[in-house]
């Protein structure tokens, strides 16, 4: 027989491997995932002073609180 050659043999239905059963069938509700707590923006930044308001919001000159970043941030809806 050549090297590297494989020889195939049919498997009987006693002979095949059993596959676990899955447990979508059980009663037991799955766990609920672990969430990564994510800071509030409103949290992260300092409020200036405001620079205007719009249609749409006021505007608000604010300092990140971490990197000390001078930013524009828009508080929408008041």
């Amino acid at each position: 027989m050549p090297s590297g050659s494989r020889i195939l043999k049919r498997l009987s239905v006693d002979e095949v491997p059993k596959q676990p059963k899955s447990n979508a069938n059980k009663s037991t509700p799955p766990r609920p995932r672990e969430l990564c707590p994510v800071p509030s923006p409103a949290d992260q930044y300092t409020l200036l002073e405001k620079l205007g308001i719009g249609s749409f919001g006021t505007v608000y000159k604010a300092m990140h609180n971490d990197t000390k970043q001078i930013v524009a941030v828009k508080q929408i809806g008041d």
